[in-house]
């Protein structure tokens, strides 16, 4: 699977807001990642993104989320 398509599975998974929609999809593009942001790694973006998101105690697996996404 693409970043592209990934980026578009997390972004609806997650409800993330289409400012950082746009970062996840445009992951290699520095003009689109805040300063001091990574750049270049999906993966890293796709952190970077989550970070503030998710909730350390939460209950949701990865399984769950790997079912959502299926």
């Amino acid at each position: 699977m693409k970043e592209s398509v990934l980026a578009k599975y997390y972004s609806e998974a997650f409800t993330i807001p289409k400012k950082d929609a746009e970062r996840l999809k445009h992951w290699k593009n520095p003009t689109k990642q805040p300063l001091g942001a990574p750049v270049g790694d999906f993966t890293a973006v796709l952190v970077h993104v989550l970070m503030n998101r998710c909730i350390p105690e939460s209950k949701t697996s990865i399984k769950e989320v790997n079912e959502f996404l299926d």
